[in-house]
């Protein structure tokens, strides 16, 4: 989960910015003539700018008109933006300003009870039922936020709406809430060099099939020999399992395979995938479905899962750091070293771009020995991990890139 940023405008909110990283695991950004925190920044609006059309939360330790006057130029969609909370550096008071269907309202009532002051909930149906409908709990969908508005209406005036779970397709209505819990995975196989039109399409049409929403779906797993292969790559949240941990889950499997077991090991990969990434509780929902060159199969959890199980496949970002000043890094190699969970390179790069350092894993290596330092980072996409290799100037001019 993407930390919240507690935004701070001078030393004299650094106390409760640290209150708060503590309680809401955040990170503190602080103007660069200010220590203490975790990223700094030069000028106030145009870093709270950056970070909202990023979808950062942002919990600012200041007055709302200064969080109001920096985002409002990009406000464009409610049910996209992050929520935007404005603390009063003594506490007394938590305002959401935006976002409170989306965590907002809860984020505030957390920093209340951290701290002890008055989340100002000014959400209707919150302030009412204490919920609103569009805020779903850790694990759920609603499926038809278009019925939200006259659902709380009615709600509000006093009438009945019905409220919905399932992972089946239901279309809802004006009273008719669905909300779909996040409780199906799909194992995916295919033969090398399978177009991803193929497998995106037997997942779609397995789908429909069974008349399941690819709302519920947490997400896809296959086999680890398949972690190169783009059909399997194009998929959003994929896991993969090595045909040993595949092999625990052949006693469950519905079309075991002696073809495909002498070709990776296992007897299955689509069941047995879908059936590991969903955990040791999981029922298999949809048996193994072919098309020409590619299978699918469902699992259900009796819960929603929260956090996939499974390898995630590796990144290596090749990240140069220009000059080495925050002030000429590009927005692109900002986002690629704060997005990784590891970073590789000669130690007085990695120190040049200290400001971003959250909670990633450095790996120091002395000057020369580039090739050292290509391989490890290699090694360690290998393993799943996200990682930056760290370079001076352009990587592409530099040579990183080309080793």
């Amino acid at each position: 989960m993407v930390k919240p940023v507690i935004f701070i405008l001078g030393i004299s909110a650094l106390p409760l910015a640290q209150k708060l990283k503590a309680g809401l695991n955040g990170e503190i950004h602080r103007p660069d003539c200010v220590g203490g925190g975790d990223v700094s920044y030069v000028k106030a609006t145009a870093h709270l700018a950056q970070l909202f059309k990023q979808g950062q939360t942002i919990i600012g330790l200041c007055a709302s008109g200064i969080l109001i006057r920096a985002i409002a130029p990009h406000l464009s969609d409610k049910r996209s933006e992050p929520p935007v909370i404005a603390v009063a550096e003594d506490s007394s008071s938590i305002v959401p300003l935006l976002g409170g269907h989306h965590g907002a309202n809860t984020l505030a009532a957390q920093i209340a009870k951290i701290t002890g002051g008055h989340a100002a909930i000014t959400t209707a149906s919150e302030v009412r039922f204490g919920s609103a409908f569009d805020e779903p709990r850790e694990g759920y969908t609603l499926a038809n936020p278009e019925d939200m508005k006259s659902a709380t209406a009615t709600k509000l005036a006093g009438g009945e709406v019905r409220v919905e779970t399932t992972e089946y397709v239901a279309k809802g209505g004006p009273t008719h809430i669905v909300y779909h819990p996040h409780t199906l995975t799909i194992g995916v196989g295919c033969e090398r060099g399978t177009s991803p039109q193929e497998v995106s399409g037997l997942v779609e049409n397995t789908l429909k099939a069974n008349n399941l929403s690819i709302q519920s779906v947490a997400g896809f797993a296959s086999i680890d020999l398949k972690e190169d292969e783009p059909a399997i790559d194009a998929l959003c949240n994929v896991r993969f399992f090595s045909a040993e941990e595949l092999n625990a889950f052949a006693p469950k499997l519905k079309t075991p395979s002696d073809y495909v077991m002498a070709e990776v090991g296992t007897p299955g990969v689509a069941e047995a995938a879908a059936l590991a990434a969903a955990g040791p509780d999981a029922e298999l929902i949809v048996v193994k479905t072919k098309s020409k060159r590619a299978t699918c199969a469902i699992a259900r959890s009796p819960v929603p899962i929260l956090e996939l199980r499974g390898k995630t496949r590796g990144v290596l970002s090749v990240v140069g750091i220009g000059p080495g000043s925050g002030l000429t890094r590009s927005p692109a190699a900002t986002q690629a070293l704060q997005n990784t969970t590891d970073w590789v390179g000669y130690g007085l790069y990695l120190d040049l771009v200290a400001d971003l350092k959250r909670d990633q894993t450095e790996h120091r290596f002395p000057l020369g020995g580039e090739e050292d330092r290509v391989r490890h980072a290699i090694e360690l996409a290998k393993q799943g991990k996200q990682v930056a290799l760290v370079c001076s100037g352009d990587a592409g001019i530099y040579a990183m890139a080309a080793l």
